[in-house]
């Protein structure tokens, strides 16, 4: 029977200050390979949303909405 793990990639990787697509690349090519190294293979790359709705105490201060976007890398053994 097959299992799966997933796997997130914050958007921490796109906001460092020395981003560069090689950069971006390498960190997802160093998570697949750690994973592959372990018998995982990679299934799919799927981007995430999170949404928060604000609190009555944030709203009243003019705090809106929060969001955050990631990539869940989905692999699978056996």
């Amino acid at each position: 029977m097959a299992q799966y793990k997933c796997v997130p990639v914050g958007s921490l990787v796109a906001t460092a200050k020395n981003f560069t697509l090689e950069t971006g690349a390498n960190t997802y090519q160093n998570i697949i390979n750690q994973q592959a190294s372990a018998g995982w293979e990679l299934v799919t790359i799927y981007p995430v949303t999170l949404n928060k709705k604000s609190g009555c105490l944030a709203s009243i201060f003019g705090k809106g909405d929060a969001s955050a976007t990631f990539d869940m890398l989905v692999f699978k053994i056996g």
